[in-house]
């Protein structure tokens, strides 16, 4: 819900959201993912990027995700994204 409220321009709801998400230990996995969206929509790449990380340590299945959401365009070049992604290895 933070990441749509935040989409649509509504910063003060998106970041109650955010901080009862984030007071509750919620951020794990999907729900820091989604944190991440939100702090980009409201121009906070900093700490969408560290959240982002944070989903992929603690159970968010789709690493790859990053390199495909528009939403997370702002975060795939930081520092330490990169090594999120495992390797990929060439088709046989």
């Amino acid at each position: 819900l933070a990441a749509l409220l935040a989409g649509a321009g509504r910063t003060a709801e998106a970041r109650a959201h955010i901080s009862k998400a984030e007071a509750a230990g919620e951020a794990k996995g999907e729900t820091a993912a989604w944190l991440a969206r939100a702090h980009v929509a409201l121009g906070e790449p900093d700490r969408a990027a560290v959240l982002w990380e944070h989903a992929v340590l603690t159970g968010y299945g789709d690493p790859y995700y990053v390199l495909i959401d528009p939403t997370l365009a702002a975060i795939r070049d930081r520092p330490g994204i990169d090594r999120l992604i495992p390797a990929r290895t060439p088709a046989s």
